[in-house]
């Protein structure tokens, strides 16, 4: 693998935000990366979008099964050691994310992460910004923003995203790696800016349900037991936040 980064990008039916989100990307500055876009056949004018990209990203028309699988594609097409994953609707925060993200990382280093900024909420359940962690605090809540990580290749050898799940298979994954004894490390960098309107802000039951679905059978059986009414607590409290915010 080369040394830089392959962004993933994930497109269906974004023309509203396409544009923007692939100029911070291919603004970024000191790094040598890819763009790779998984384009999953869109009805709206995203393709005539990305065409207007063409000698500078990677456009592969194929179905799939959603999200997570095409994220999954993206890694098989990947040339960069290090791999970023971005949605149509989030931008990078400034032109030299990456070169901070990995100006002195570590070798033994294979997650660095820093911080996402919320846009467009009004629900006092999300915060303005997503100060991710990695360890054994991800056993009570997805703290890791996958928007705000890179990951390092090697973390997908044994892994991958597991397309079961449909809201938080991101966070399978960041627990497959912390089991994994795969090692990351922070920083204070703020990575992008992503709209607080995804599937994974609408805190409806099925967001929990899927929670306590892929904790079941990753996390030691007493502290599963102890996350069942943690997450039941969570969903009351952030329906609560949310209705108040309306």
């Amino acid at each position: 693998m080369k040394k830089g980064v392959s962004v993933i990008l994930p497109v269906i039916n974004a023309e509203k935000h396409l544009r923007t989100c692939l100029n911070s990307l291919i603004s970024q500055k000191n790094v040598n990366f890819e763009i790779i876009v998984q384009h999953a056949g869109s009805t709206d004018k995203s393709a005539a979008i990305l065409n207007e990209y063409l000698a500078k990203i990677r456009v592969f028309e194929e179905a799939d099964s959603g999200l997570y699988d095409a994220m999954n594609r993206g890694v098989q097409k990947a040339n960069y050691e290090w791999l970023y994953f971005i949605g149509a609707d989030d931008v990078l925060i400034n032109d030299h994310v990456f070169d901070q993200l990995l100006v002195g990382v570590k070798p033994a280093c294979k997650i660095v992460f820093g911080n996402i900024k919320y846009i467009n909420s009004n629900n006092k359940g999300i915060p303005k910004v997503h100060y991710s962690a990695y360890g054994t605090s991800l056993f009570w809540r997805n703290r890791l923003h996958h928007q705000a990580a890179l990951y390092h290749i090697d973390c997908f050898e044994s892994s991958k995203f597991a397309t079961q799940y449909l809201i938080l298979s991101d966070y399978a994954f960041n627990l497959d790696c912390l089991n994994a004894g795969i090692p990351g490390c922070k920083t204070d960098v703020l990575v992008a800016e992503c709209d607080a309107k995804g599937i994974s802000k609408n805190f409806n039951f099925n967001l929990y349900a899927e929670e306590l679905k892929l904790k079941r059978i990753r996390l030691p059986f007493l502290i599963y037991l102890i996350n069942i009414p943690w997450v039941i607590i969570k969903y009351i409290i952030k329906n609560l936040l949310q209705s108040k915010s309306a």
